[in-house]
């Protein structure tokens, strides 16, 4: 069997493929809603099946847990497998180009077991991959991870959800104010992945807004490039079937996430 980061990548590439198809043609249609409640379009379904089918070939035994049709089960899985066929539908829909597939692989059910994972910028037909013991790259070159290690210096992507929860307001407002800039882009995995070209210095959404699919695969490879993150409301032992949602805040450095933490009183975050 090929290493994992090959099959995540040629897997991305099969959602990539018919992407591309599916919106030339106008598939922008609404489908209904996917198993998180989302809304489901054309492109998101014809994506999933894609990958969905390629993954059945490809990877022997796999339990998928995807963003449309929920928990695909196994079964006796060896791996299992957090998709989301398309992260920012709604900029594809509307024509922004700013959409991502991501994919994560473990060999357990538990956020620690996660192996290999690997994030495709449609728009760009660029990839974000990497696997334990291979390493990170970003369209065959080495990530460029930023060493700021400070607030006052970081660009920061911050999810406005968690401006509108009371819960967080205060505290992401203070993290506005003392940070050099900050963007929202509505697709979280590809936000993320842009900490890996060394574009920003964090993704952070403080609120329980996001399902896992929404972050894993580029927080899972944010880390193994040397950087950090926390999930909020998550530990090493959350399942990766776990349906509830979370917050997340991933920085390129420790400084800065223990800064980002500081900022907020009483927090009860894990260590990850």
């Amino acid at each position: 069997m090929p290493d994992l980061i090959e099959i995540i990548k040629d897997a991305l590439i099969e959602g990539h493929k018919v992407l591309e198809k599916v919106l030339k043609a106008g598939g922008r249609e609404i489908r209904g809603r996917g198993a998180y409640g989302d809304m489901s379009y054309e492109f998101d379904l014809a994506v999933e099946k894609a990958i969905i089918n390629f993954l059945r070939q490809n990877l022997d035994g796999c339990m998928i847990i995807s963003e449309e049709s929920g928990i695909i089960r196994d079964v006796n899985p060896r791996y299992y497998v957090l998709m989301d066929p398309v992260d920012g539908s709604k900029n594809a829909w509307k024509g922004i180009p700013f959409y991502c597939t991501s994919i994560s692989i473990a060999e357990g059910p538990r956020i620690s077991d996660v192996v290999a994972a690997g994030v495709i910028d449609h728009p760009r037909n660029k990839f974000y991959l990497g696997e334990i013991g291979v390493g990170v790259e970003v369209s065959g070159k080495k990530p460029r991870l930023s060493m700021v290690r400070s607030l006052k210096d970081a660009m920061l992507l911050i999810d406005h959800d968690s401006m509108k929860r009371i819960e967080t307001r205060e505290w992401t407002l203070k993290i506005i104010q003392r940070c050099k800039g900050t963007r929202f882009f509505a697709a979280a995995s590809l936000e993320t992945a842009l900490i890996l070209d060394g574009a920003v210095e964090g993704f952070l959404c403080p609120s329980r807004s996001l399902k896992l699919m929404d972050f894993m695969a580029p927080a899972f490879l944010v880390k193994l490039a040397g950087g950090h993150y926390r999930v909020v409301g998550g530990d090493m032992d959350t399942l990766l079937m776990d349906s509830g949602k979370f917050g997340v805040l991933v920085t390129s450095t420790q400084e800065l996430l223990d800064e980002i933490l500081s900022l907020k009183c009483d927090h009860q975050i894990e260590k990850r």
